[in-house]
Formats: structure tokens, C-alpha cells, sequence
């Protein structure tokens, strides 16, 4: 700090310095122009008195705020989502001179209750949505603004805009084709929350892997029979179509805490999980690596999901078209079990994840 307590401010670095103003400010961006060792003076200088940007002033100046907003749904299935997806924007946006700023977005009757929220403050140059919609009316508004936005999973409508997804529609295919492997024959799906692009695409290639290979779809046990279910009412739900008279012999999970969910509710109608019932689920945390017996999963790197997204925004605000920054990931099949279902389910090998048939 300066000797009388006040806060420093470019004028002090350059007096201490004996540098221009323009040039510390220069020297503090990392601007190429400036000579390397300049640079590292003028930062050395600027950590010993403490320096540190004046953020309100830099707004007022260049009417940019230096963060990007991630719009982060409280749901419990997306708690994991949250914290993987920061990390990833985090990595982003090292070194790129912006911050992260995470704002809930609550479900209500306004859609777009966050988005303004973050747009009447200027809190941020950029965003990054997720639970995208068909027709999401998020994006509608941001593209009608004009302002830099990115989001994880599709939209439909005709505007092009950045975007990160999960192939979730290959995802339920190679799902079911392991299943089919396995000598399953009758397949319940457990998709996503109605209204959500990324449950259309998994119900697609669900649907086309099963009619494919002949088998036969399991009745929904529930109008409502999706990952927005609380677990212990899709717990139930599961173990009701266990037990009834079409039982399903595999399961498909949208998710991690459905997987979870899933074998109890099996167990729950007394069937054996692994033996009477597959599960394989959409993995995106560590959880569902420890789970006894082991089951068949799909993951998706979320914190590579965030690089991504964080890339093409940071890309957005430097001027990028968004026609050339639309990326689909490919679900990466963790097979922990043979292909007999009466087999020993539990792994005998420190690794036991198989290639992809």
C-alpha cells in the first residue's frame, strides 16, 4: 500500500516505476508492445504496493464489466454439473483477464428473471446458459440483444449461436446396444425433464436403438417418470415396474442420481441388480464409480464441457463468428461388467473399463 494509506492507483505504479501511465496500464494487460522485462517490473511493482484494478473505473471507461455469468439451474441433478462446470470455465478464463461470476437461476413463471438481472446490472460481458429448451426463450432474448452468450446443449431455432453439447442421442444408442449385449430384451428409459432438448435426443436414439435391435420398450411407470422426479419417488417408480407384469430387464438413466435411484428401487422390488436388472447410466461424476456391484456407464467430462464453453465465449468477446464455435462431445462407455449377466458382477482387475464395442 502507499505510504498514507491510500489505495494505489496507475499514477502511484507509474511514479514508482518511473514509466508512463499508459505504459504501466500497457504493462499490466501483457500487451506485446511492451518490452518483457517492463512487464515484469511494472507487475512486481504493482503486487509490492498492492495494487489492484479498479473494476468500477474500468467499466465506466470501456462499459465492460471483465466477467462472464454462468446461469447455474439449484436442481439436485445439477448440483455436480455446477461444480465440474465452474472448474472448467475457471480454466478458461486463467490468464484471460476475466472473472467468473456464477448466478442462480431459480425455475419460476419468469424465464427471464436471471438474464435481466445480469443484464440491467451489467454484471457481465458474456453468459453461459444450460437446461437449454427447444425454443428457449433465454436465447431468443440474448440474440435479439446482441450480446455474447454460449450454451451447454442445442436449441432449435433457426439463428445460429455457440454451443456445447453431449451427443445424448449416441449416448442412449450405445447404451441400449450393451443391454441388447447382455441378453436384455425389455428396456425402460429414465430421460431427462420434459421440455429439455437434450431428452428428445436421448429419446430418439433410445427408441431407434430398441426398435432396431427387436426388443421391446418398457411402459413408463408414471406420466411424470423423468430425472426432475425427487429420488425417492423415482426410487418407487422403479421398483413398481420391477415388480409388476412386464418387468424391465434393463434400465436406462439419464443421470447419476437416477442410476442410484434405479438400484434401489430394483432391489426394492427383489429383484437383483446386475443379475435380473442392468443398469447403465449417464455418468458425469466420480459417484457412480464406486457403486457395488458395478455397473455399465457413459461419462461426459462437464469440466472439459466448461473449458469448451469458456473458450468459445471468451472467442465471442474477442469478435468470433458464432457459425464456427458449435462443438458435440462424444459419451466416453465405461463397461465395468461382462457380457453374461450371470457372471460375477464384481471386478477382479484394478482396471476394468473395456473399449467401446
Amino acid at each position: 500500500m502507499t505510504g498514507d494509506g491510500a489505495r494505489p492507483t496507475l499514477r502511484t505504479l507509474a511514479r514508482a516505476t518511473g514509466l508512463g501511465v499508459t505504459t504501466v496500464s500497457r504493462a499490466l494487460k501483457d500487451g506485446n508492445e511492451i518490452a518483457l522485462a517492463t512487464r515484469e517490473r511494472v507487475k512486481r511493482a504493482a503486487d509490492e504496493l498492492g495494487y489492484v484494478p479498479n473494476a468500477a473505473g474500468r467499466r465506466l471507461r470501456t462499459g465492460m464489466s471483465g466477467t462472464v455469468a454462468l446461469l447455474l439451474s439449484p436442481h439436485p441433478e445439477v448440483a455436480g454439473f455446477g461444480l465440474s462446470m465452474i472448474a472448467g470455465l475457471t480454466r478458461a478464463l486463467d490468464g484471460s483477464g476475466r472473472e467468473l461470476l456464477v448466478v442462480p437461476d431459480v425455475p419460476s413463471g419468469d424465464e427471464l428473471a436471471a438474464v435481466r438481472s445480469v443484464l440491467a446490472g451489467r454484471r457481465a460481458d458474456g453468459l453461459v446458459l444450460s437446461r437449454i429448451r427447444p425454443q428457449d426463450v433465454r436465447v431468443r432474448s440474448l440474440l435479439e440483444r446482441g450480446v455474447p452468450f454460449v450454451t451447454h446443449g442445442r436449441t432449435e431455432l433457426a439463428t445460429v449461436h455457440a454451443s456445447h453439447d453431449l451427443d445424448n442421442a449416441e449416448l442412449a444408442r450405445l447404451a441400449v446396444e450393451r443391454l441388447i449385449a447382455r441378453g436384455r430384451r425389455h428396456l425402460l428409459l429414465v430421460p431427462p425433464a420434459r421440455g429439455f432438448t437434450y431428452r428428445a435426443h436421448m429419446q430418439v436414439g433410445f427408441e431407434r436403438a430398441v426398435q432396431r435391435a427387436g426388443a421391446e420398450t418398457a411402459p413408463s411407470p408414471d406420466a411424470a417418470f423423468d430425472l426432475d422426479l425427487p429420488l425417492d419417488e423415482l426410487r418407487a417408480h422403479v421398483a413398481s415396474a420391477c415388480a409388476g407384469r412386464q418387468p424391465p430387464d434393463g434400465i436406462v438413466c439419464g443421470g447419476d442420481g437416477a442410476c442410484l435411484a434405479a438400484l434401489a428401487g430394483i432391489a426394492d422390488a427383489g429383484r437383483r441388480p446386475g443379475i435380473d436388472v442392468d443398469v447403465i447410466g449417464k455418468q458425469t461424476s466420480p459417484a457412480l464409480d464406486h457403486v457395488m456391484p458395478p455397473i455399465d456407464t457413459l461419462h461426459e467430462d462437464l469440466e472439459a464441457a466448461g473449458l469448451a464453453l469458456g473458450t468459445q465465449l471468451l472467442a465471442l468477446l474477442d469478435g468470433a463468428a458464432p457459425d464456427g464455435l458449435r462443438t458435440l462431445a462424444a459419451p466416453v462407455p465405461r463397461w465395468r461388467t461382462g457380457l453374461d449377466p450371470h457372471d460375477d458382477p464384481r471386478p477382479d482387475t484394478a482396471d476394468h473399463t473395456e473399449p467401446s464395442p
